[in-house]
Parts: C-alpha cells; structure tokens; sequence
C-alpha cells in the first residue's frame, strides 16, 4: 500500500525558490501525446521557481505551451517505504520526499487550468517557509 499526505494545494503565484529533482520526473504529456518520458533520473535537476512559475531544463517544452503549464500549484509528502520505481505514481509517496506539481489543478480544489499536470519528486527536501 502506498500512502502520501494528501497533496497542498499552492496560491498559484507563491511559490518562489529552487526545486532540485533528485529521484523522479513524470512523463510530460500535452494533449494525450507524450512529449518527453522523463521519469527516473540519472542526475539531479535544477528548477528555479519565480512567482509560482516552473523553468530551467523544460523550459522548451513547457514555453511552447500554455503560460499555465509552468505554474508550481501541488506539494505533497511522502510517506511509504517503499524505493524509486521510475514510475511517478508510486514514487512521489517515497518516505523522505516531497513531489511539486505544476499545471492542472483543479481536480484536487486548485483554479489553475492547464492541458498538463507534471510531477517532480525531491529526496530529503528541505522546504522552508519565507
């Protein structure tokens, strides 16, 4: 069984910072088409948030859509012990991690509508509040 804190619902415009995705990205998928598999990393990843919008490596992909593919909207926390599987479902609820949404929100009470949802998943994060 896998267990995770229900995910945070973010104000769209408030998260600013660095996310650093060390054990999982899901796939990008836009339209029912996928546009990178992304999944299981190799190396950690560097995203720089200004104003609640995602950047860095996917910038791209996710500048060629919608400006609301890029806003940080989800935090949630793991908490099953269980280890990286490459697949975002069940890696996103690894005890020790947090995973960041951007995009959609809207199926779990957010306003942000968007044509993707993309989880990234953080190994022992620290997360501050400023």
């Amino acid at each position: 069984m896998r267990l995770c804190l229900a995910p945070t619902v973010l104000e769209e415009t408030s998260a600013n910072g660095v996310i650093v995705a060390d054990v999982t990205i899901g796939a990008l998928v836009y339209d029912g088409k996928l546009l990178d598999a992304l999944e299981e990393l190799d190396a950690p990843v560097r995203f720089i948030v200004e104003e609640g919008m995602f950047a860095e490596r996917l910038r791209n992909l996710l500048w060629t859509l919608p400006r609301s593919s890029r806003r940080v909207v989800e935090l949630g926390i793991g908490l099953s012990n269980i280890t990286p599987t490459g697949y975002i479902g069940a890696d996103e609820c690894i005890a020790g991690t947090c995973h960041f949404g951007i995009g959609d929100n809207r199926f779990y009470g957010g306003r942000n509508a968007s044509p993707i949802h993309l989880d990234v998943v953080v190994d022992r994060p620290r997360i501050k509040r400023y």
